[in-house]
């Protein structure tokens, strides 16, 4: 079996030589010929990196055009070793796809351990990412920033000062790749305040300033006035809403996956908060019952190889009969009601959610019938966290999720009524009584027909 340090560092490898080569793959296309002219001119006058005029049809000084330098300096490294084929050039960014790459799984390890891989492939393949990766800014200072971030917290888990410099060394850098940088810096200070580690942070931010600060004096030195405070000037506003449009570009391009990443990342700790409490509980209640030589016993026979073989070979076939099910049963209605004129509203609602909720009804009928009320609850409560976090979560990951509030206002409002009628009523008197359930069952049905006349 592979050692699992292994498993994700090749994992981590190969989403890195994915995106890469995926954007190798890329025209060129946007800003990138921007990017390449600078590089070009970052590798002729590294000293002078502004030394020259652009634009068409009429040229100005290039300190007026918004390009912070280290990502420049790394295409006129490029430049020097493999010329200005672009092909060749966007192969030279593999370190910042393997960066990023990186500083996704030791976040995602450490916030959503469950998810790491998971994570790191819906996120490094996202449509926020592979389209934006190109000759540009975007993914390398989200690189830079991150694994400042992630440099920050092992720096703290290690009481490491080595790591803290490093730290702040990455986050001055990634202010100097792209402006929007200062949010990572500002993110480290942040957790180094919340662990009581104020004075790391503290350091973490002088030094990523004082790297910021001295290649901007250096610049206005040669040019007679700083990149940044060029670009600060020539926008509108006041000093404040200028400074906040400088970070609003970080959030049109990247911000879409902070909340489907945080569903996910609730779906990780919820499941580890449940498995916890489960071995809690049942040592506990092990213990009070002094039944302990009899888990054993029992444990010992679950173990027994042939057994545990066919459980799991039985519980996988029924999962695959009932997904296959499933799916059929919902293509075909699906079908069905398209020839029927029906909006796809209204088939998500009805049809595809009965059609992908019958497993879940078979299981809790037959759990119910056998007595093993747990079961027939948490299946039909688990099922309805797993698809807001999980499914959802991976969902808006995976692809641009629109949805307009004015439609699902009401049903979102009817969701929030009926879960409460069900707490209450599995509340009040620990089981759910055959009128009851007549109740729940009345509810679900005038929903149904308030659907059919609205859409009708």
């Amino acid at each position: 079996m592979m050692d699992p340090t292994r498993r994700i560092l090749l994992h981590v490898l190969a989403a890195a030589v994915l995106l890469t080569g995926l954007n190798a793959l890329k025209p060129i296309h946007a800003d990138d010929p921007v990017y390449l002219r600078y590089g070009a001119e970052f590798a002729a006058h590294p000293l002078d990196p502004y030394g020259f005029q652009f634009g068409s049809p009429l040229s100005d000084s290039a300190n007026a055009t918004l390009v912070p330098p280290v990502f420049e300096y790394w295409l006129a490294a490029g430049t020097l070793l493999v010329g200005d084929n672009p092909t060749l050039l966007k192969l030279w960014l593999f370190p910042f796809a393997l960066a990023f790459a990186a500083a996704i799984s030791c976040l995602a390890g450490r916030f959503a351990p469950t998810l790491r891989i998971p994570l790191l492939w819906l996120i490094v393949m996202s449509p926020s990412i592979v389209p934006s990766f190109n000759v540009m800014l975007d993914v390398p200072v989200l690189a830079i920033g991150m694994t400042a971030l992630a440099v920050a917290m092992l720096a703290i888990d290690r009481d490491s000062w080595v790591l803290t410099l490093l730290a702040g060394v990455l986050a001055g850098l990634a202010i100097q790749t792209k402006y929007t940088g200062l949010v990572s810096m500002a993110a480290i200070v942040v957790w180094c305040v919340l662990h009581g580690r104020v004075v790391r942070g503290l350091v973490v931010a002088a030094l990523a300033l004082a790297l910021a600060v001295g290649w901007e004096c250096f610049v206005a030195s040669v040019q007679g006035e700083s990149h940044f405070m060029i670009h600060l000037r020539i926008r509108q506003g006041h000093f404040f809403t200028r400074c906040v449009r400088l970070v609003l570009p970080l959030l049109s391009h990247v911000a879409g996956l902070g909340m489907a990443t945080a569903l996910l990342g609730m779906a990780a700790g919820y499941t580890v908060w449940m498995v916890r409490s489960s071995r809690d509980s049942a040592a506990r209640t092990a213990t009070d019952l002094d039944v302990v030589g009899d888990a054993a016993a029992d444990a010992a026979l679950v173990s027994d190889a042939q057994s545990r073989a066919k459980l799991i070979g039985l519980a996988l076939i029924g999962l695959v009969l009932l997904v296959v099910g499933g799916h059929f049963l919902v293509e075909g209605a699906v079908g069905i009601a398209r020839t029927l004129g029906m909006s796809d509203r209204l088939i998500g609602l009805t049809i595809v959610a009965i059609g992908t909720s019958l497993p879940e009804l078979a299981t809790s009928i037959i759990a119910a019938r056998r007595g093993h009320s747990d079961i027939a609850v948490g299946n039909v409560v688990g099922s309805n966290i797993f698809n807001v976090l999980l499914i959802l979560g991976a969902s808006g990951v995976a692809g641009r999720i629109e949805a307009d509030l004015s439609t699902v206002a009401l049903d979102l409002v009817v969701l929030g009524a009926m879960t409460a009628i069900a707490a209450l009523v599995i509340r009040t008197r620990d089981r759910v009584s055959r009128v009851e359930a007549t109740v729940l069952l009345v509810g679900y049905a005038g929903f149904l027909t308030a659907l059919a006349l609205t859409a009708g």
